[in-house]
């Protein structure tokens, strides 16, 4: 699987992503003052993170199809993943602190909310998954810990994903008993997604009739639209579980959610879109490193000028974010590229 690409794969990680660059180029003030997208940034978010914990599923099973050991595969994981982590971490670290310390940055930064941490107040939050400078990459480090937990289960049990999903939902349903504290954006994303990542590595060779899965797909359509609409006040990533009413949404994401996902899947595996397989797999080769550095360099920086200061629409203003965060794929293949002619 390193050396040979899966062409689904790709296509799959590229959507994904694209709804990911698609939510950042939005502000809240954007959503505020527009029904529009508003709707479509809480629709986004309702489903984009969940496929891609499926997707990591998946691709722990092809890993696992190839003899793969539980534990060998983790640890080639979290070896492949855990340097770019660390080190985007610092990095923006080292960027604000010098950034909110120029005379022509400083005020602009403290309107937005920045402050300056200490490295030891800094890493703890980052450690807590919630990154003050770069929120996102809660994603790499909280994949990387459901990978390590679902590997020790897998390489110690027999019936791994069951039990996955099954301490996944107890630790919902204990949410608002569980004396989590400061750590509760860990506790939630590790909680919300291990079941995710386990139907996703349970789903990886489901290969379902199309009268089963059109309509399955259609129902995660539904679930999706009707969650937006109707419960606004949160969505797929504001993660504090409250309430049995919360518990019941998140719980039904997990029977509902699939289905659209799989259909994804079976998109993606007849590329029933070739106009679209190129962009889609340049997104895909590409995703660590757009994910990476699309925020806040290509989306909340420039967002905040041109839309805050420069009063750019929003439509020019995503626009824009959207064409950097594509720089940053273009540049990604140019060294990729280069070291391969090197």
């Amino acid at each position: 699987m390193e050396n040979k690409r899966i062409i689904w794969l790709d296509l799959a990680k590229g959507f994904a992503m694209l709804l990911v660059v698609i939510g950042h180029c939005m502000r809240d003030e954007m959503r505020q003052a527009s029904m529009i997208l508003d709707l479509f940034y809480r629709s986004i978010y309702i489903f984009h993170m969940a496929f891609f914990f499926w997707l990591s599923g998946n691709i722990y099973m092809l890993s696992k199809s190839k003899n793969d050991q539980p534990l060998a595969i983790a640890k080639r994981r979290i070896q492949k993943q855990f340097p770019p982590w660390i080190f985007y971490t610092l990095f923006i670290y080292i960027v604000f602190e010098i950034a909110m310390r120029l005379p022509i940055l400083k005020d602009l930064f403290a309107r937005s909310g920045y402050s300056s941490l200490s490295i030891i107040e800094y890493l703890l939050s980052c450690f807590k998954a919630n990154n003050p400078l770069a929120y996102h990459l809660w994603f790499l480090y909280i994949l990387m810990i459901i990978i390590l937990l679902f590997s020790i289960l897998d390489n110690y049990t027999i019936h791994v994903c069951p039990i996955a999903i099954a301490s996944g939902f107890i630790g919902i349903l204990a949410r608002d008993i569980v004396p989590v504290r400061s750590w509760w954006r860990l506790y939630n994303y590790v909680t919300l997604y291990l079941p995710m990542f386990a139907i996703g590595a349970w789903q990886c060779n489901f290969q379902p009739k199309k009268k089963i899965l059109y309509p399955w797909g259609f129902i995660g359509l539904a679930y999706i639209a009707i969650r937006a609409v109707y419960y606004s006040d949160f969505s797929g990533n504001s993660l504090r579980v409250e309430g049995l009413e919360r518990c019941i949404i998140y719980i039904l994401s997990y029977l509902c959610l699939p289905g659209l996902m799989l259909l994804l899947k079976h998109v993606f595996q007849q590329e029933i879109f070739p106009p679209t397989k190129r962009y889609l797999t340049f997104l895909g080769k590409n995703s660590l490193a757009i994910y990476l550095y699309h925020q806040p360099f290509c989306c909340a920086f420039p967002g905040m000028i041109l839309y805050n200061r420069l009063h750019f629409n929003a439509i020019l203003t995503m626009s824009i974010c959207f064409v950097l965060c594509m720089l940053i794929g273009l540049f990604q293949e140019f060294l990729a590229k280069r070291k391969q002619h090197d």
